[in-house]
């Protein structure tokens, strides 16, 4: 599985920076609601800076962003079922609103939705492939 992931993420990163459609925060949302593991804050750091430095933005912004709702995410899973339809649509779509919102982009609710919608197919192809490794 994980040898699946490596190629997806930074396919994620090279796609972020083509649209303004915040697909690293859908992918993020997705690993950390699904793995429930640590790497995911490193993929959450590498990430961000490498958007950063696609997008010649101020280096290290996008990863502060992104391991803070990384983090957030592991908060709530004590609070509330995250491997949930619901919760992956209404988190991707606040985080995805508040990243669009604090970098500036128009059009925020047509795309946060967009990002909402790809985070909702990213976790049912994710979660299926979860489960065909964890059954092997």
């Amino acid at each position: 599985m994980q040898y699946l992931l490596t190629p997806i993420f930074f396919l994620t990163i090279i796609l972020s920076t083509i649209t303004t459609i915040p697909i690293i925060v859908s992918m993020l949302l997705c690993f950390t609601v699904i793995f429930r593991s640590p790497w995911v804050f490193v993929a959450a750091l590498f990430g961000g800076l490498l958007v950063d430095v696609f997008l010649l933005r101020t280096f290290g912004i996008t990863s502060l962003f992104l391991v803070i709702l990384t983090f957030m995410i592991f908060l709530y899973q004590r609070r509330f079922e995250i491997q949930t339809v619901p919760f992956v649509f209404i988190a991707s779509f606040i985080g995805s609103f508040i990243y669009l919102k604090m970098f500036g982009y128009s059009q925020i609710l047509v795309q946060a939705l967009a990002a909402s919608l790809l985070a909702l197919f990213l976790f049912k192809i994710l979660s299926r492939f979860s489960r065909v490794y964890h059954e092997l």
